[in-house]
C-alpha cells in the first residue's frame, strides 16, 4: 500500500509538472485563434449562420467639444464577407454614418453636404480595416478570425497586456498587401473572447524648406479603438452586446477625440438579406 501511494504521488507530481510546463509554453497565434473561435460557439453553430443582423442604440460624443453629441440607432448587417454598419442620429449637422463592403469594394458614405465625418474620413483613408473583415469584430459574419488565412495575412503573437484589469493576449495583424495602419487584436487570456482592436497610423512630420527647427511640423497620429464587452449567448453563439469606437486624431492643429457607445438588444439570423443592402453604387 505504501509503495502504491509513493507511485501515485510520483505520477501526480509528473502530471502536475507536465501541466505546468504546458501552461508556461507560449501559445501560437493559431492556438489563440482556435480557442477564440471556440469561445464564440461550436463549429456547427458558427457554420449554421449565413447572415446576421445586430440592432441597438448608439450615442456619440465629441470629447473635446464641451460634450457635444447625440444619440440614435445602430444596425450591423452581414452576409458572408459582405457587411454594413449604419448609424443614424437625431442631429441635423450629423445625421449618421454608413460603411459598406460588398465583398470587393467599400463605400464610406458622406455624413453631410458631400463631406465625410472624421470617423468616415479615417475609414476612407484606411479602408483595408473594412475590407479585411476587422471592423465590427465578432458582430459581423465575415469576421476575419473565422478564416484568418483566407487573405494570407501575417498574424503573429505580440505578448500580453492588461486592459481595465483584464489580462489579454495580443495578436499583431498585417494584411497581405501591407497597411499604413498598425493593427493589434486583444483577446481575454481566460475566456479568449475578443475584447479590443487597435488601429494606429503615424504620418511623419513634414519639414519646411530649411533645417531651422521652427519650420519642422508635428507628426500626425491617428488612432481608432474598438472595444467589445457584455458577452451573452444568442442562438448558440456568444456575442458582445456592448460596442465602443474611440477615435483620436493628434496633429499640429491639436487633439480631437470622438466616442461612439453602442448597446445591442436584438439579433437576427438567416433572414435572407436583400442583396441591395450591400450595394456600393
Amino acid at each position: 500500500m505504501k509503495r502504491f501511494m509513493q507511485k501515485a504521488g510520483i505520477s501526480l507530481a509528473l502530471v502536475t509538472l507536465f501541466a505546468a510546463s504546458l501552461f508556461g509554453q507560449k501559445m501560437t497565434a493559431e492556438q489563440i485563434i482556435a480557442k477564440h473561435l471556440d469561445s464564440i460557439g461550436t463549429a456547427e453553430a458558427r457554420g449554421a449562420i449565413k447572415d446576421m443582423v445586430a440592432r441597438g442604440n448608439v450615442a456619440y460624443t465629441a470629447l473635446r467639444s464641451g460634450g457635444a453629441g447625440g444619440d440614435g440607432a445602430f444596425v450591423i448587417a452581414s452576409e458572408g464577407d459582405k457587411s454594413l454598419l449604419g448609424m443614424t442620429f437625431r442631429t441635423p449637422d450629423y445625421p449618421g454614418e454608413t460603411f459598406i463592403f460588398d465583398g470587393n469594394k467599400t463605400k464610406i458614405a458622406f455624413a453631410v453636404s458631400n463631406t465625410r465625418s472624421f470617423l468616415g474620413d479615417y475609414l476612407f483613408k484606411y479602408d483595408n480595416i473594412v475590407k479585411e473583415g476587422l471592423l465590427g469584430g465578432t458582430l459581423i459574419r465575415g469576421w476575419r478570425m473565422h478564416n484568418a488565412t483566407g487573405t494570407n495575412a501575417r498574424i503573429r503573437t505580440s505578448g500580453k497586456k492588461k486592459i481595465e484589469g483584464v489580462e489579454t493576449l495580443v495578436l499583431e495583424y498585417n494584411p497581405r498587401r501591407g497597411s499604413d495602419v498598425t493593427i493589434k487584436l486583444y483577446f481575454d487570456a481566460t475566456t479568449f473572447r475578443h475584447v479590443r482592436t487597435e488601429y494606429n497610423a503615424i504620418i511623419p512630420a513634414q519639414q519646411g524648406p530649411t533645417v531651422d527647427t521652427s519650420s519642422q511640423r508635428r507628426e500626425t497620429r491617428e488612432t481608432l479603438v474598438e472595444d467589445f464587452g457584455d458577452y451573452k449567448e444568442v442562438n448558440g453563439l456568444t456575442l458582445p452586446h456592448s460596442y465602443k469606437m474611440y477615435l483620436r486624431l493628434d496633429s499640429e492643429r491639436g487633439t480631437r477625440e470622438y466616442e461612439f457607445k453602442s448597446t445591442f438588444r436584438e439579433f437576427f439570423f438567416n433572414q435572407g438579406l436583400d442583396p441591395n443592402s450591400f450595394s456600393v453604387n
